[in-house]
């Protein structure tokens, strides 16, 4: 089955951020991926979250969230930064439940800085097929990935996720850009995330995002 696998959008133009704007930060571990996280903006009522924005006004993420993102995807969304040092892989997984597996759920991505093209997908095959070196991109969060971060640098890539859901704003803006596309493999079990499939939506790390 052919799968939406990413789009590229390299032509934001997006920053290089220094990771002095992270300095403040909590970072957590999670197993399931395998790196270690945080959290920069939350619209949860409810878990052990921040609440609102962990960024001040003058972070450039923030801003460049505000004025170019979030306008882009039609919406807010959680936000939460994958931190992996070199030599590190992330964990083969999917951002999906099993039950959306072969649909696409869209996920925005952007790394603040570190090597760019160490992001692959599987085909049918499980032969990996790595990314351009792009900073930015939507993707399929339930089309089977993982990462490694064979650069010489703390690579941080930010994610957005719920309660943001695609809508009409970001659905025109995304078709407007060429997409990539590979065939899935049959699911694994150890892809998924039994948080998800359990609906423990107010756990850190659940991905979601």
């Amino acid at each position: 089955m052919e799968s939406f696998t990413y789009s590229d959008l390299s032509h934001f133009n997006l920053p290089k951020i220094s990771d002095k704007e992270l300095k403040d930060v909590e970072w957590f571990f999670v197993k399931f991926q395998g790196a270690d996280m945080c959290s920069v903006y939350n619209t949860r009522k409810t878990g052990n979250w921040i609440k609102g924005w962990a960024l001040p006004e003058t972070s450039v993420i923030r801003q460049t969230l505000e004025n170019v993102i979030f306008p882009f995807l039609g919406g807010e969304g959680n936000v939460t930064i994958i931190k992996t040092i070199p030599g590190q892989a992330l964990n083969e997984h999917i951002d999906a439940a099993a039950k959306e597996y072969g649909t696409t759920q869209y996920k925005f991505r952007w790394v603040l800085s570190g090597k760019l093209d160490t992001l692959y997908f599987f085909d049918e095959t499980e032969t990996r097929h790595y990314i351009p070196p792009i900073n930015a991109y939507v993707m399929n969060g339930a089309h089977p990935h993982g990462m490694d971060n064979n650069g010489d640098e703390v690579k941080y890539t930010l994610c957005v996720g719920s309660p943001w859901k695609p809508n009409e704003t970001f659905l025109n803006n995304i078709k407007k850009l060429n997409a990539n596309h590979l065939n899935l493999p049959l699911l694994k079990e150890e892809w998924t995330d039994p948080r998800i499939e359990k609906k423990l939506e107010n756990v850190r790390g659940v991905t979601y995002y």
